[in-house]
């Protein structure tokens, strides 16, 4: 069989070590899709492609830096709803590659007339990429690629962006698949610098997130004692960023993946989605037979990234989600831009067939929360997600479904007058 661009491109892109593709299938890269697929490539589905940059970086993280991944996305949509993700990774020196779908380039092409997203995927990525290139033809495949990884693990890491045209991506190539190279440089934690500005934001919100943070630290020891003492040393913790976050940096001696405060919210699962999937492939096989990898996260969070639950419950991966209920009993004034999700977690974890516990504050000492968590890990012996609030410092009981205010139904629309045709529904 004659090898496409596609198949050149995974060759490469196995060649140079990438193992995780995460992303969202569209017409214009399913070729790339079939090309990995057949090179033996992993690609994970996601449904938000923004989690497939917090995903890669889970990978990097969990990896020591050794390991990248790739973002697999359209472009257009694809390439925007991925950018805040991908702004995190150049901030935090975190290599990956970003692999979108450009319009079709050939022959038949040449007037641009009906081409789908046909927008400039590399003037968006440049800003927050270190490279934004592509191929002119599909001789350039294999030296684009190739040239994108070296720039990505190259000191101070960052993203690379490539476009390759969709009908690139599916036609048959003049030449052969590429011989392999020699590995790329090792790349290392130790080579990254920390250039994460510590107040980013207006002071007014850095207070109203103080305020949850410091409520939630009153807390903290009892939380903190119970996951030292739960879970074993070699778990991986992510976290959303604000009061999540704040507590994770308290715990000492763990592997720790927090983003800096202003990075938006919905981090902390495709993360540790992430890290989970390269756990998993270095131990060969048994996502349940390592230690956990822990998600701190809220219900504004869960509410942006639980649809990738998904993925984790398909993968079989050992993950433990803690939401800390705050907010409410802590006094504090929420932020004005949050609102206070009636997220019912339990009805939450069912809807995705997971299992669910509420540790509620009324047990009051580290050993009981330490118990509650000790009992949620058992169940991923089998590879299960599971839902564990703590619930450290909510003492109030959230409204339920029943008494949450309701709107009144639209009153339907008059009857027209006779012989007039009826109008549009509202």
């Amino acid at each position: 069989m004659r090898p496409t661009g596609s198949d050149v491109a995974a060759a490469v892109l196995r060649d140079e070590r990438v193992h995780f593709f995460f992303g969202i299938p569209g017409i214009q890269n399913l070729a790339m899709y079939a090309g990995l697929e057949r090179a033996g490539s992993r690609a994970v589905l996601i449904a938000n492609e923004e989690s497939a940059a917090f995903a890669a970086a889970g990978v990097f993280e969990a990896s020591g830096g050794t390991e990248i991944a790739c973002v697999n996305i359209i472009g257009g949509p694809g390439v925007t709803h991925a950018l805040a993700g991908i702004a995190l990774a150049m901030q935090q020196q975190i290599p990956m590659l970003v692999l979108t779908a450009g319009i079709k380039t050939g022959a038949a092409h040449k007037s641009h007339r009906f081409q789908l997203h046909d927008v400039d995927n590399l003037g968006i990525l440049r800003p927050v990429t270190k490279l934004a290139i592509a191929p002119a033809s599909d001789g350039e495949i294999e030296d684009v690629l190739r040239r994108a990884v070296r720039v990505a693990t190259t000191p101070p890491y960052g993203p690379v962006g490539v476009e390759m045209p969709s009908d690139m991506m599916g036609d048959f190539i003049s030449g052969s698949l590429p011989a392999g190279k020699p590995p790329r440089p090792p790349t290392s934690n130790a080579m990254r610098t920390d250039t994460r500005p510590t107040n980013p934001l207006p002071v007014p919100l850095m207070d109203a997130l103080d305020a949850n943070a410091h409520a939630l630290a009153a807390a903290a020891p009892l939380l903190c004692a119970a996951l030292n003492a739960a879970i074993d040393a070699d778990a991986t913790f992510a976290a959303d960023p604000g009061p999540c976050s704040a507590l994770l940096a308290q715990l000492s001696g763990r592997r720790l993946l927090r983003p800096p405060p202003h990075a938006s919210v919905g981090y902390a699962v495709p993360t540790a989605i992430g890290a989970a999937l390269f756990e998993a492939r270095a131990r060969g096989d048994a996502a349940s037979a390592g230690a956990p990898v822990v998600a701190l996260s809220d219900p504004q969070a869960l509410l942006m990234t639980g649809p990738e639950l998904t993925t984790a419950a398909n993968e079989r991966l050992p993950l433990l989600i803690l939401v800390p209920a705050i907010g409410r009993a802590s006094g504090a004034a929420p932020p004005p831009f949050l609102f206070e999700a009636q997220l019912d977690l339990a009805a939450f974890a069912a809807s995705f067939g997971f299992p669910y516990r509420r540790h509620a504050a009324a047990a009051g000492t580290a050993d009981a929360a330490e118990a509650a968590i000790r009992d949620a890990l058992a169940e991923l012996s089998g590879g299960q997600v599971r839902l564990e609030p703590p619930d450290p410092l909510h003492t109030q009981p959230r409204p339920s479904s029943a008494t949450l205010p309701r709107t009144q139904p639209r009153p339907p629309p008059p009857p027209p007058p006779p012989g007039v045709y009826p109008p549009p529904p509202p």
